[in-house]
């Protein structure tokens, strides 16, 4: 069998190289260009679904606002009874106009319509200017019809209509003969919320009941159906007719929202990728044909005195035996030869040397597998605090160190003293911050104190007590837990309160518990309720008995408190301040 010549094996080793890194750039370029296809069709659904999840927040959010203004708000019950007189309508309607047009987006319009007196309130957003005067009361009139033939059945659900071009999504909730409505113009909403996913992504179309009732222009201008778009809800996302299309339900709009993107723009977006990966082909190609010229220069001459003198390496069985051979004619060979034995020398000293580095390695991970112990449960803290740190959440542990801090100064501090309720308001936030952090599900404080009666004095650690309750009994439940405060001043029996008005969405109390905690606490130590009874005995001393404190439960579920406070302002301090 004739020899082969080394010189033509390290052209074909080099061949056969630049054959298989090709392949493997070819092959990781494909790869990597659907993955980033792959990339692009994610982001999309996960844009959709959050555009859907930040839809549902707002419409459950204005759900939410309508719910409480019927069930809770006194002015909206005071409006609905038959016998209101003129002078609480005037004031009812003013405190109705406050909170309405505080809580009505700009893509939204609210309408109170009172049907049995022929009376209406509405209120428009600033993106629903495109009305005139005139359409603005035509809405008002559709909506009266609508809502004046409304099933009670149909309450508190969104529906949809058609007017003036506009989709328009509606929400009635009523009490007696008086309909709260929440309008939102779905095509404006659009407009307000979805910039960056039609202007990245492509356009976004509504669909309800086999026709396009948003952007049905789109839906034509690509030669697309609605039949399409269902059955890309089906496919979680498909390509149809060069188009990329994702659909969603809607649920609670019984409805439909899709995304449609040109496949055209997809590629246009992979571009970058694709000259990257074809160019890198390229170079590999070169930069494979350059180390080939060179290292034929440099190897190839060399190679037989290099095998040459492998071939007493492998004969020898150390490199004493090596050393112990003739020297050679050349120079040139003595000097490879004690540079292999200087190297099978260093070679043997670096093996013992790891095998010591191996063996104090594993002597130090012995010490640090005794010295390891467990934390004990008072430093949970601190190891929150420093997974905070690792991850780089720097303003949260600053917010939660600040917090803790004015928390820990808030409670020792006098609780016979009284305080400014702005800072009982700022040590609820604190204690909120606090117990956020771990908390199981999302939960919410709303504080609608007006900024006059801030300044009132009231006991310390007066709402901070509730509000733990409220966290303390909710935390097993699901959905987002909202904890409501607010404040009025109030005239009876003549004389001046502070009503301070605090609600929950959670469980509510049990009737047992309501029994236990409306009655008066009993002797100087309980075994349960102790802050609850514990706030009772301090306004009792603070207030001389003229405090009042109830517990109940909301009609549409949830804790209700209301305490009743002697009208005390920052002027009057110095005088009821109890020594």
């Amino acid at each position: 069998m004739g020899k082969k010549s080394v010189q033509k094996l390290f052209v074909s080793v080099f061949m056969v190289m630049i054959v298989i890194l090709s392949v493997l750039a070819v092959a990781f370029g494909l790869y990597a260009i659907s993955d980033a296809e792959r990339g692009i069709t994610v982001a999309m659904r996960q844009e959709l679904d959050r555009s859907i999840r930040q839809l549902e927040k707002d419409f459950g959010s204005i759900s939410s606002f309508n719910r409480d203004i019927v069930a809770n708000d006194t002015d909206f019950l005071i409006l609905s009874l038959p016998r209101c007189t003129d002078a609480q309508r005037v004031v009812s309607e003013y405190n109705i106009r406050r909170i309405v047009l505080s809580r009505t987006p700009s893509y939204s319009a609210t309408f109170i319509i009172d049907c049995v007196h022929d009376r209406a309130l509405f209120f428009f957003g600033a993106d629903m200017d495109y009305l005139t005067p005139a359409e603005k009361m035509d809405s008002k009139n559709v909506m009266q019809a609508l809502v004046s033939e409304m099933p009670e059945s149909e309450y508190g659900m969104w529906k949809m209509l058609e007017c003036n071009g506009h989709v328009l999504a509606y929400h009635v909730n009523a009490s007696r003969s008086l309909y709260l409505c929440s309008v939102v113009d779905l095509n404006e909403y659009l407009e307000y919320n979805q910039p960056a996913l039609e202007q990245t992504y492509g356009e976004i179309v509504v669909y309800q009941d086999g026709k396009a009732i948003v952007n049905a222009s789109a839906l034509e201008s690509r030669g697309l159906c609605t039949e399409d778009l269902n059955r890309a809800k089906t496919a979680q996302g498909m390509q149809i007719c060069n188009m990329f299309v994702y659909t969603e339900p809607i649920d609670f709009l019984h409805a439909g929202i899709s995304l449609i993107t040109p496949v055209s723009a997809i590629v246009s977006s992979l571009m970058p990728q694709i000259s990257f990966f074809v160019t890198l082909i390229l170079l590999i190609n070169i930069v494979t044909l350059l180390c080939y010229r060179f290292l034929k220069r440099v190897l190839c001459f060399p190679l037989q005195e290099i095998a040459a003198m492998s071939q007493h390496l492998e004969d020898s069985v150390c490199p004493e035996e090596i050393q112990a051979k003739d020297k050679d004619t050349y120079v040139e060979f003595d000097q490879i030869r004690n540079a292999l034995n200087n190297l099978l020398n260093q070679k043997v000293e670096l093996e013992l040397a790891k095998q010591k580095k191996e063996m104090a390695e594993e002597h130090a991970m012995l010490q640090y597998y005794q010295l390891q112990t467990r934390s004990h449960f008072f430093l949970n803290c601190l190891k929150s605090l420093y997974s905070m740190s690792e991850i780089g959440e720097t303003g949260k542990m600053q917010m939660m160190i600040s917090a803790f801090s004015a928390h820990m100064r808030y409670i020792f501090m006098d609780t016979l003293s009284l305080i400014t309720l702005k800072e009982e308001l700022k040590e609820v936030s604190d204690y909120h911050k606090i117990i956020s952090a771990d908390f199981p599900r999302p939960f919410l404080l709303y504080n609608d104190v007006p900024n006059e009666l801030q300044t009132c004095r009231v006991p310390g650690l007066l709402l901070q007590t509730l509000l733990e309750n409220t966290y303390k009994h909710n935390g097993k439940n699901s959905g987002t837990l909202l904890f409501q405060i607010a404040a009025s001043k109030v005239e009876t029996e003549g004389k001046t309160y502070l009503r301070i008005h605090v609600t929950d969405n959670g469980a509510g109390y049990t009737p047992q518990a309501i029994n236990e905690l409306n009655a008066e606490p009993v002797g100087d130590f309980d075994q349960y309720n102790v802050g609850i009874n514990n706030l009772k005995r301090r306004m009792k001393i603070i207030f001389q008995g003229d405090g009042h404190i109830a517990f109940y439960n909301a009609p549409n579920c949830g804790a209700v408190t209301v305490i009743y406070l002697p009208f005390i302002s920052e002027e009057a301090r110095t005088e009821r301040n109890p020594k």
